[in-house]
């Protein structure tokens, strides 16, 4: 009896080529980086994204998933509380 290949899940892609993006990191003070959706790809059946620096135009290394990226917002997110 032949082997079945296990099926291939796909993500839907959330983001639209062109939408301002932010990585999903503390930024502390500084204003974090804008970033320009600027292709889709998939990457071990994820959705993934390239990325483009929306000042200069230059195309981020690498393909971002959409658990590392949320909508661009120029207001800083705060440092999760220190636990002692």
């Amino acid at each position: 009896m032949p082997r079945r290949r296990p099926a291939m899940v796909e993500a839907q892609f959330r983001w639209e080529i062109g939408v301002a993006v932010r990585e999903r990191v503390a930024t502390g003070s500084a204003a974090p980086r804008k970033f320009l959706i600027k292709g889709k790809a998939y990457f071990d059946s994820h959705a993934a994204y390239t990325l483009a620096d929306a000042e200069t135009g230059e195309t981020m290394g690498g393909l971002y998933q959409e658990d590392q990226l949320e909508p661009y917002d120029p207001t800083p997110m705060p440092f999760a509380p220190e636990m002692d």
